[in-house]
């Protein structure tokens, strides 16, 4: 069963947190850790990622103009927003043995906010370039190169939230490439068949960083991780290991990301 956050219990907060995944990137999200409503040792952590979109106009296989509306915006930027956090919440919890923490079983939300043509002065994590197309052509999630200190990239289009036939399994591309913005590497074989990037993966062809849609627990090792960090003071004060596990078992040391 999902967990709801109690916002009135704040356990621990970052923002612009860097994720130590394989692509390094800069300040991927903000992390929110919450009580759960209900109590009982229960936690909800939130992950929020605010987006920037700056939709781009294309041309069509025929020559002519596609051009972006304001309704098809609306509806691009709903869909992927229902599409990611739909597909990247609630889908393992995290937990610790330890009963010294406010919270030993966590629920994961993506709280995932998108707008047009942000200011760089605003806060968010990702500057994403959306183009209108017709026929689906390659996306990309970059670093340090989003327009500010605090900003990503990346390059998207307009079929990016439409299933696409991936040989052994069907993916819309945005809810892969949101992973990479979680600090998640490429699990599938390229063209020629060798590892694109995580050589640790490449079988596991449902998964949401290979060909499908699947959030496996490895996926949310680095929550674990951040969750653990949070708690090395108390751990230290009380001289008790206090770490936190995916489903009671998966640790980055272990996920092999």
């Amino acid at each position: 069963m999902a967990l709801s956050p109690d916002y009135s219990k704040l356990v621990y907060s970052e923002t612009n947190v860097t994720m130590p995944g394989g692509l390094k990137t800069s300040a991927a999200c903000d992390m929110s850790l919450y009580q759960a409503n209900g109590g009982g040792g229960k936690g909800v952590l939130v992950v929020k990622v605010i987006c920037s979109l700056s939709f781009k106009n294309g041309t069509s296989a025929s020559g002519g103009d596609l051009v972006w509306t304001k309704d098809d915006k609306a509806s691009f930027m709903n869909s992927m927003r229902s599409l990611v956090v739909t597909g990247w919440s609630d889908q393992h919890r995290i937990t610790t043995t330890s009963t010294l923490p406010t919270v030993t079983d966590i629920g994961v939300q993506l709280d995932v906010r998108m707008k047009e043509s942000m200011s760089t002065f605003s806060h968010s994590h990702w500057n994403l370039t959306v183009k209108k197309v017709d026929k689906w052509n390659s996306s990309s999630i970059g670093g340090l190169d989003g327009g500010g200190f605090w900003n990503g990239s990346g390059s998207f289009d307009s079929l990016d939230i439409v299933p696409a036939n991936k040989g052994p399994a069907t993916q819309r591309a945005a809810i892969h490439e949101f992973g990479h913005m979680l600090g998640l590497r490429d699990e599938y074989l390229n063209d020629k068949g060798k590892p694109e990037d995580n050589p640790n993966w490449t079988g596991d062809v449902q998964s949401v960083m290979n060909c499908g849609e699947q959030v496996r627990d490895r996926h949310y090792a680095l929550y674990a991780k951040w969750i653990t960090d949070q708690f090395k003071t108390v751990a230290d004060l009380s001289r008790e290991t206090i770490e936190y596990k995916v489903n009671g078992s998966v640790t980055v040391a272990t996920a092999r990301l």
